[in-house]
């Protein structure tokens, strides 16, 4: 083991960062094994945690016939070094770790008409790190004070031995509790949660109060304290009930009134008492409006960086916010009801906060449609987009140890209260057995050879085939190209929907504008290749209809301008009237037409994009782009 960690290059072990640091690592890590290691064979010890295993067949190189048990060769492992329920190791992020909470209380919430179960959660972190520190600034250095929250930051063994020394945390809380129908003790890193169920609240605080005496009485004696101001309780509550809710609290030492809460903010995602999720995506709505007031102190309409580094930025940096462990709480059927669904009016939410997003990213009015700025900018539907991070995640959570967990809680917890269709009615088996379904025909396609576009012989096609989807990196690669292809498609059918029902709706200038009449896909964002701010700007302006001319403004009856017509006298001012028809441009129009040969409306807004902006920035006299034409170098 030691000589296989020598190999390892540093960068593959810290990913960079300070050259000192990492050239004094293995110089660190290495002796604190190697002691550890010659101890165990001084004294013929083998630990505990190194005998679990996990033995994982994979197939062997060019063999024949791969029906044989001798293709295929057998691996023992080590399982794991800490409990199970531990998270915020490689593999077990956040959402996996909520994902086993929310998993619980939605299991205790029995249908209408069978014993009643009540859940409550209690966090708990640990006080009094007896560390101290000095802050260290060029030319200062303060004074030494204590650090009583946290891990070390920086030290290379801090997040291992961490870990090595909480593990019994939950090994002290996995006890049989008398007061529980189930009790549940996980950790991420340093924070824990207890989660237990009974009939009524009251029996959850005794167990809380039982569970939590068994971890002091192990903690103490260990140097370890768990402070009351970071103690939090929380009563779940289905929707629906009625009555007041629940004032008990465990009887536990310094835990005052203030710790009952109604929502908690777990590992990043509120979460409150009724799993209606409101609180949390009210929280993600402000989190990304304020992204939004960053984002326009370097962008605006007519300056800053063009439209597609806007949309980078939009998908590197705002996506991740609404997407944020979007498996636990973004739950929805994909058609089929299921109970917890996300309420309509949140999903409408979340869809409106992207496409008021993509206006300012476009440089569109905010009366411009929604599927027509997600189509230009070839962005799916929020609401279509998490459904696929989290179909994505399921599908690749499927046969995990993690889900084996989920899987045992739905077969083994609460069987003597709920009926195979009932625990069938829990929202996560169902949507996990909607991933399987997928997944299952995921397969099928892929050793149909219909998701596989390599040369193959017939002769290795089968086996070329079984040993792609067996490879972890190409299935997960597979998988997300093919819910992509899903997600694109619903798009497409979104957009010709939209188109049809506005074909037979809408009366005034805008029923048959340039955006309107092509097909969803992406050749609509490579038009704005190229172009400036203000230049995009104008483009989507003009390919959707909404700018600011007489003929748009005239038909919001908003006492905006005092006519729909043009200055020439023509009855409506439109962008096509005025890149071909007004008498008032003739001039200048003869200098764009040596630039792109014949005045076509829709090729200039597609193909000849570059000089038609420029031109319309100058002469179509809105005020929004006054000063870019007077002031900007433009190409025409």
């Amino acid at each position: 083991m030691l000589h296989s960690f020598n190999e390892v290059p540093d960068e593959a072990v810290y990913g960079g960062g300070d050259e000192a640091l990492r050239g004094s690592v293995k110089s660190i890590i290495h002796p604190c094994i190697k002691r550890g290691a010659q101890a165990c064979l001084l004294h013929a010890h083998h630990p505990d945690a190194f005998k679990p295993s996990i033995t994982v067949i994979l197939t062997k190189a060019n063999k024949e016939d791969y029906t044989s048990p001798k293709a295929y060769r057998l691996l023992c492992c080590p399982s794991h070094l800490t409990p199970s329920t531990q998270f915020g190791l490689p593999g077990k992020p956040t959402t996996k770790a909520l994902e086993h909470l929310v998993n619980l209380v939605q299991q205790c919430w029995s249908p209408t008409g069978r014993a009643k179960l009540e859940a409550t959660l209690m966090t708990i972190n640990i006080a009094g790190a007896d560390r101290k520190t000095v802050l260290k600034l060029p030319g200062y250095t303060s004074e030494e004070f204590w650090v009583d929250v946290g891990i070390p930051q920086g030290s290379p063994l801090s997040p291992i031995l961490f870990l090595s020394f909480s593990s019994p945390i939950l090994e002290a809380l996995q006890v049989s509790c008398p007061f529980a129908s189930f009790a549940l003790a996980m950790s991420y890193v340093d924070d824990t949660n207890i989660l237990v169920t009974s009939p009524s609240e009251a029996r959850n605080c005794q167990a809380l109060k039982f569970l939590y005496d068994n971890l002091v009485r192990w903690a103490s004696p260990n140097g370890i304290f768990f402070g009351p101001h970071k103690t939090f309780v929380m009563h779940f509550r289905k929707p629906g009930s009625h009555g007041p809710p629940s004032t008990e609290l465990p009887d536990i030492p310094g835990l005052s009134k203030n710790c009952l809460q109604t929502e908690l903010l777990l590992l990043g995602v509120v979460v409150d008492s009724k799993l209606t999720w409101a609180a949390h995506i009210e929280q993600v709505i402000t989190k990304v409006r304020r992204r939004m007031i960053h984002l326009r102190r370097i962008s605006g309409s007519t300056w800053g960086p063009s439209l597609h580094e806007m949309k980078k930025l939009y998908v590197s940096s705002v996506l991740p916010i609404f997407s944020y462990a979007c498996p636990v709480w973004f739950v929805d059927g994909r058609g089929q009801k299921i109970r917890g669904q996300l309420a309509k009016t949140l999903v409408q939410s979340l869809d409106a906060e992207q496409a008021r997003f993509l206006r300012f990213i476009a440089g569109g009015f905010e009366a411009s449609a929604s599927e027509v700025v997600h189509k230009e900018l070839h962005m799916i539907q929020l609401s279509v987009y998490l459904e696929q991070l989290a179909l994505r995640h399921r599908i690749n959570n499927l046969y995990s140890p993690e889900y084996r967990d989920l899987e045992a809680m739905w077969d083994n917890v609460f069987t003597d209260i709920a009926t195979e269709q009932e625990l069938g009615a829990h929202p996560y088996k169902a949507l996990y057995g909607q991933a399987e379904s997928l997944w299952l025909e995921m397969r099928e396609r892929v050793l149909d050879k219909q998701l596989c576009r390599a040369n193959w012989n017939p002769e290795q096609a089968v086996q070329s085939e079984a040993e792609g989807w067996a490879d972890p990196k190409r299935r997960k690669a597979i998988i997300k190209a093919y819910l992509k292809d899903i997600s694109m498609e619903r798009s497409s059918l979104a957009w010709d929907r939209y188109r049809n029902d506005r074909s037979g709706k809408v009366r005034n200038i805008n029923r048959n504008t340039p955006a309107l009449k092509e097909n969803w896909g992406p050749e609509s964002l490579k038009y704005y290749q190229g172009l400036t701010r203000a230049q995009s700007s104008m483009l989507f302006q003009c390919r959707s209809g909404v700018i600011g001319l007489n003929g748009y403004l005239f038909s919001l009856k908003a006492n905006l301008v005092e006519t729909h017509r043009c200055r020439c006298g023509h009855p409506m001012q439109t962008a096509e009237h005025l890149f071909a028809h007004c008498k008032q441009l003739t001039f200048e129009r003869s200098r764009l037409r040596k630039h792109v040969g014949v005045i076509n409306f829709d090729l200039l807004v597609t193909t000849e994009a570059n000089v038609a902006t420029a031109w319309a920035i100058r002469h179509f006299d809105i005020a929004q782009f006054r000063w870019t034409g007077k002031h900007m170098p433009l190409p025409c």
